[in-house]
């Protein structure tokens, strides 16, 4: 299994935040987008490509195949940061054995979204009833789940949240 240091809820995926802020945190040196539309939309991979830190390995991947990059052998000192854009995406690597013990959510926007209407949680982070019934299941597994918009947020438990 694959290193994961840091598993992250975040609907705009790779930023500044990202980049600085959490890869410095978490020493991360391999990021891993899991999205299934991404992969499909050449323009937006290659800004990223263009975004990611020297040194830094990017991998874009759709949800089936990040699980099985995620289930292969991690090489030394490979440290994965794993991004996606919502709790359904983790709930499916969860059931397919890809292992985390805990999410970090990050912003989710109310408009322009496939997932269903959502509603507010915290601040910026919005749900569909589809997104909590999986961060519910991800919670119920034993998956910490936490809303933290930024690394100098104190996070927020979702379980109290969702309830």
């Amino acid at each position: 299994m694959r290193n994961v240091v840091l598993a992250r809820i975040d609907e705009r995926l790779l930023h500044g935040q990202v980049c600085t802020k959490w890869m410095q945190a978490t020493h991360a040196n391999v990021i891993v987008l899991a999205d299934d539309d991404l992969v499909n939309d050449k323009f937006t991979c290659k800004i990223f490509m263009g975004m990611k830190p020297a040194g830094t390995e990017l991998q874009i991947f759709t949800v089936d195949q990040a699980i099985e990059y995620l289930k292969e052998d991690s090489p030394e000192n490979e440290k994965v940061m794993l991004l996606t854009k919502c709790a359904q995406s983790f709930l499916r690597m969860n059931e397919a054995g890809v292992v985390y013990d805990k999410i970090i959510c990050g912003s989710a926007a109310v408009s322009g979204n496939k997932y269903g209407k959502r509603k507010k949680l915290i601040r910026d982070l919005f749900a569909s009833d589809s997104e909590k019934d999986a961060m519910r299941a991800l919670i119920d597994k034993g998956v910490t789940m936490v809303y933290q918009l930024a690394i100098d947020n104190a996070p927020v438990d979702l379980a109290k949240l969702l309830k």
